[in-house]
Formats: structure tokens, C-alpha cells, sequence
């Protein structure tokens, strides 16, 4: 019954547009009437009922998110009652491709390719149950996403101000592209529950930090063994997301924290060519800063752009990171423009 819950809600996560939705719901109604017409008892018909009631909730929340009718109190419970199914849903289908990875004689990175890509599915089936969270991308950016070659190493820049960011990662990511990138973690959350198994199967690298505080933070000496990993990665034609900042910005409309020039240090070092420049506005919103909980309804915008090298010129590793920064907070402000324009037209034709 459980499965079956699961199922129909994977089938109501894809459902982006109404065609979709209503052959969602058929679908949902179709595998009721099978099941029906088949003689059970009486446990057995409460939690189909049970299932079939819980997929139909589903559905209008997500009706009602996508058309802004949710409170904000309901749709962050409703947010956080979605999180349970769904990072259940992430450890199983990480632990089962561990398993069958193994069975089956894969590589280490093909293994933990497909084990985050099962642990991505969990993660957009939460986000994509809440019809209130809505991503936006421009045209242009999901063609260079989709085009990053998967023959060469490459890395990925991504301003980060709450924790939804890396929640958000997966919706706009290629599944293609899924399947061979590894991030950068913080080495404590591999204690958390459910979440520490997920990033060790997935291959994640974690960073250890001897000091942690506001604008001043260093790595103890295991960060030299993980970097060299790193490095070997990239060798064999991986790929990476990292976050530059190294920690959360507490103002996520104003300026960005200086980037780390490890991370350009390494890209120098490797002479990386594929570098982009990914941008997110609005999951500030929808997870501030400050709070334990996120699911608030907000519009998450995103842009990418591509990172010009000029490793032939000799630049260095800070001026590379001055220049990415740049780049980063001009590709972040026209994201807030945008987002306020729109904004502004909608509260005028409102008020009209």
C-alpha cells in the first residue's frame, strides 16, 4: 500500500502542467477501480481507501499550491509532511543502487552516480509535491545546462544562502548530469540521520573544518586527502558542484561573500575549462536564514551562464575568484530585477 501511495505520488510529482495532472489523477482512479473489482478483505480495502484518499490530498494541495491558494502555515506543514515519504523514498533507492552496483561489477563513480541519482529523485519528489514552490528558467540556461559536455571534467559555481539550496539543485539539474556530479558538504552532516548514509553512498565530498565562524573558517589536515579525490575525480572526466562562498550569506539580495580560492586554486591546477556560474534567487525565501523549517511558498529563479578561463594568461587563483564573484552577483541582481519587475506588474494589475 505504501508503494502504491509512492507511485501515484511520483506520477502526481511530474505533473507540471494539467494534461499531465488529469492523466495523473486518471491513472490514480484506474489502478482504484482494478483493485476494487478484485475480491479482498476488509483490512485490505481500508488502506487502499486510505491510499487512494491520501493520493487524491495530494493532488488538490498541489492544485492549490500551484495556484497560490495555500496559507502559509498550511503549506509549510504541508512541506514538512511531504519530507517524510520522500527522504524515506531517497535512502531506499540510494541503498538499493548501492546494492545492485555492487551485485552488478559497476565503478565507483558510475555506482555513486546512480545512487545520487536515486537520492535526487527522493528530494524532487518533495519539492515537486509542493505545488507552491515554483522554479523558473530562463530557455537559454536550460540549453547550456543541457549541453555541458559529459566526455571532460567539469565544476559548477552556486551562490548559497539557506538550505534549500542544495534541495533545489536537483529540480533544475539534467538527469544526465545527475547521474555523474558530486557536491561539497559540510563533514557534519554525515552524523545526520538518513542524510549522512545518502551523501556517503552518493560519493559526496565532505570538507572538514578545524574552525568555524562567522568570516573566518579553516580546514583541519584531513581536507588534503579529500582534495587529492578531488583532483582525481575531475581526472577522469567528472563533474562538480561546489558552493564558493563556504558558507551561508545572510544577505542573500546584497553583496556575496568573498569566494574561496581553493577552489580556483584546483580548477588552475587542473586547467578545468568547463566551469559555469549557477544562480538561484528565491529559496531565501522559501527557507530564510533563520528558520529551523522552509516550505514557504516562493518562485526560485535561476540562471547559468558559462565562467570565461584564462589559464593562458596566467591569471591567479584570487583574480579568477574576483572575476567569478563578479560574475556570479551581476547574473544574481538581474535575477532580483527581474523577480521585483514582475512584482510590481502583478501588485498594479492587482490594485487595478
Amino acid at each position: 500500500q505504501f508503494l502504491y501511495f509512492i507511485g501515484n505520488c511520483v506520477t502526481m510529482s511530474v505533473a507540471a502542467i494539467p494534461p499531465q495532472l488529469t492523466a495523473g489523477c486518471a491513472a490514480a482512479f484506474g489502478n482504484f477501480m482494478a483493485f476494487t473489482t478484485v475480491p479482498q478483505n476488509r483490512a485490505a480495502t481500508l488502506a487502499l481507501r486510505l491510499g487512494v484518499v491520501s493520493t487524491a490530498i495530494t493532488a488538490v494541495m498541489k492544485i492549490a499550491g500551484r495556484l497560490g491558494l495555500l496559507p502559509r502555515p498550511v503549506a509549510r506543514a504541508w512541506w514538512v509532511a511531504m519530507a517524510i515519504p520522500s527522504i524515506l523514498f531517497s535512502r531506499a533507492a540510494s541503498e538499493v543502487y548501492h546494492v545492485v552496483g555492487k551485485a552488478l561489477g559497476w565503478s565507483e563513480d558510475k555506482r555513486c552516480g546512480m545512487c545520487n541519482w536515486g537520492f535526487s529523485c527522493g528530494l524532487i519528489l518533495w519539492v515537486r509535491l509542493c505545488g507552491h514552490i515554483q522554479f523558473k528558467m530562463d530557455p537559454a540556461s536550460q540549453k547550456l545546462y543541457e549541453s555541458i559536455p559529459h566526455d571532460r571534467p567539469s565544476v559548477i559555481l552556486i551562490n548559497h544562502s539557506t538550505f534549500m539550496d542544495p534541495l533545489a539543485l536537483p529540480l533544475v539539474t539534467p538527469a544526465a548530469y545527475c547521474k555523474r556530479v558530486r557536491i561539497l558538504f559540510m563533514a557534519k552532516m554525515l552524523h545526520w540521520p538518513i542524510f549522512g548514509a545518502c551523501l556517503r553512498r552518493c560519493g559526496f565530498f565532505p570538507v572538514y573544518f578545524s574552525k568555524y565562524e562567522e568570516g573566518n573558517f579553516k580546514v583541519d589536515e584531513r581536507q588534503a586527502a579529500v582534495t587529492h579525490e578531488m583532483e582525481s575525480f575531475l581526472h577522469r572526466g567528472g563533474a562538480l558542484m561546489l558552493f564558493p562562498e563556504g558558507t551561508l550569506n545572510k544577505t542573500p539580495e546584497g553583496d556575496l561573500l568573498p569566494f574561496r580560492t581553493g577552489t580556483f586554486r584546483m580548477l588552475s591546477k587542473l586547467r578545468v575549462e568547463e566551469v559555469y556560474i549557477l544562480t538561484m534567487d528565491g529559496t531565501h525565501r522559501t527557507w530564510p536564514r533563520t528558520a529551523p523549517l522552509g516550505g514557504l511558498p516562493a518562485t526560485i529563479g535561476v540562471s547559468m551562464t558559462k565562467f570565461e578561463t584564462r589559464y593562458d594568461q596566467g591569471e591567479a587563483p584570487e583574480v579568477m575568484a574576483n572575476r567569478a564573484r563578479a560574475a556570479m552577483h551581476a547574473q544574481l541582481h538581474e535575477l532580483i530585477d527581474a523577480r521585483r519587475k514582475q512584482q510590481g506588474g502583478a501588485a498594479a494589475k492587482k490594485t487595478a
